[in-house]
This record gives C-alpha cells, structure tokens and sequence, in this order.
C-alpha cells in the first residue's frame, strides 16, 4: 500500500514462526475504503513480534480493533484467526525503517474507525478467507505454552 492513512479490513491472522524460532502474529490487510483508489489493495504479512520490546504494536492494534479486544492465546493460528480477521480498523503506512525490495513500507500506527468511516464502510464485515493451514515446514514453537488466564495478552 501506499505511504497514507487506509480503511482496512483483516483478511489473513495467523502465528508465524522465524527460521531462528522467533514467534509473530502475522496479518494481512486489505483496503475496505470504497472510496479509495486503493481498494482491495492488501498490506500482506505485516508482523507483530511476541516480544516484550515489541508487544506495544499488537496491544495498538487490539485497542484500536476493539476497545474491549476478547482475551486469545497468541500462539495458537486458530484464535489468532478468530479474534482478527473480519475486523476494520484505519491503519498508518509509513515507509519502513530497515527498506527493502520485498518491504518498503510498513504499518506504524492503529485508530479506531470513526462513526462516519464505519458507515462509509458498511454494517456488514467484509468476507474473511479461512485460516491458512499450518505449514510443515515452519517450526513448531519453541516457546512452552502458557496455561489461561486472565491477562489479554500473557507476555
């Protein structure tokens, strides 16, 4: 997507695993907006590092998803699925701070959609695509999992 503030809705979340065993929640976003140029455009595999230096991005996206985002085990591709695709959400691209050929930009910033973008948007949210199923050749965690509880996010 381009450098911009955009009205998007999560089409893909699942957990992505690192060839160093480093774990994300990874989401796809695509342009909701119908009256953007860029509409059905996605903003693919943007990542959200299960770090504690990192956690900060997913809690700004969960706040602005839903003020009272539902509690979900982040390392489980089902309820990471579950608890984010379908959701709209305005979403600040930027140009990435480390560029690439395959990322030149990223998101960096979360808001709430306004009463007048959700209705420029629709009652009715957008089409999910089902989960991807896990690929064989990613690793499986190295990270023990963790037992419920009462925290949204256990870090």
């Amino acid at each position: 997507l381009p450098v911009g503030r955009h009205l998007v809705t999560v089409t893909r979340a699942g957990l992505f695993v690192s060839q160093a065993g480093k774990e994300a929640v990874e989401v796809t976003f695509e342009v909701a907006d119908p009256s953007s140029p860029h509409r059905g455009r996605r903003h693919d595999n943007e990542k959200f590092w299960l770090t504690e230096a990192a956690a900060h991005r997913l809690v700004n996206l969960c706040l602005a998803c839903d003020p009272d985002f539902p509690a979900f085990d982040e390392r489980s591709d089902d309820e990471v699925h579950r608890a984010f695709v379908g959701r709209r959400v305005a979403v600040q691209i930027a140009a990435a701070r480390k560029a690439d050929a395959f990322r030149p930009v990223e998101a960096v910033g979360f808001d709430a959609l306004t009463d007048d973008e959700l209705e420029l948007l629709g009652a009715a949210p957008a089409q999910a695509a089902p989960p991807a199923p896990r690929s064989p050749a990613r690793p499986a965690s190295i990270a023990p999992t963790l037992p419920p509880g009462d925290d949204d996010i256990p870090f």
